[in-house]
C-alpha cells in the first residue's frame, strides 16, 4: 500500500486500514477511505461521514520549494543548474516527509537548507536553518539528499553558498 495512503489515513484519524481479500478484488486495496486501485489516489471526499473524517484535508501531501538564494561566496556558478538539480530531487524530499508523517501525522512547517558548492563540484556544510517542523529526522533526510549532490564542474573563482527553502504541508 502506498505510503501516502497510510500517512493520509493516519492524518485523518483513521487507524484501521486493511487490504481487501485477494481473491475477491486483487486489483484494489480496501481502506476506510474506499477502494483504491494501485497507482490511484483515493477520492478527496472519501472517509466515514458518521465519524466526520476530514480526509480532504489530509491529501495531497506536498513539499513546495521557494526560490534558491545565493547567500555568498567568491565564485560564480549557474543558478539555474543548482535549481534544476534540486527540483529533480523533489520526489525524494516528499518521500522523506511522508516517512516522517507516518510517525507524526500533524508534521508540517518550513526549513531552509543551506549549503556550499565547492570549485570541485561537491557540496560542503549542508545544514538546516529556520526549521519550524521540529523533526530532526526530516531535517537529516533532506540534508542528506542535498549533501550527495555533485556537479562535474563547480563554481569558477571559488565556492558559492546557497539557501533553499522548503515548505511541508500534510
Amino acid at each position: 500500500m502506498a505510503k501516502w495512503v497510510r500517512a493520509a489515513a493516519l492524518a485523518a484519524g483513521i487507524a484501521h486500514v486493511v487490504a481487501c481479500g485477494a481473491a475477491e478484488h486483487p486489483e484494489t486495496e480496501e481502506t476506510n477511505l474506499g477502494s483504491v486501485a494501485p497507482g490511484e489516489r483515493p477520492d478527496r471526499n472519501a472517509g466515514s461521514p458518521e465519524r466526520g473524517d476530514a480526509f480532504e484535508d489530509a491529501i495531497p501531501t506536498r513539499v513546495s520549494a521557494g526560490s534558491l538564494e545565493n547567500t555568498g561566496g567568491t565564485g560564480a556558478f549557474d543558478h539555474n543548474q543548482v535549481t534544476a538539480m534540486l527540483r529533480q530531487r523533489q520526489d525524494a524530499f516528499l518521500r522523506c516527509y511522508e516517512d516522517e508523517l507516518a510517525h507524526d501525522p500533524r508534521l508540517a512547517g518550513r526549513m531552509a537548507v543551506r549549503f556550499t558548492i565547492e570549485p570541485q563540484g561537491h557540496l560542503t556544510n549542508a545544514h538546516t536553518a529556520d526549521d519550524t517542523t521540529g523533526s530532526q529526522n526530516l531535517a537529516a533526510c533532506v540534508t542528506g539528499l542535498i549533501q550527495r549532490l555533485r556537479w562535474r564542474h563547480g563554481p569558477t573563482g571559488g565556492s558559492v553558498s546557497y539557501s533553499y527553502p522548503l515548505t511541508f504541508t500534510p
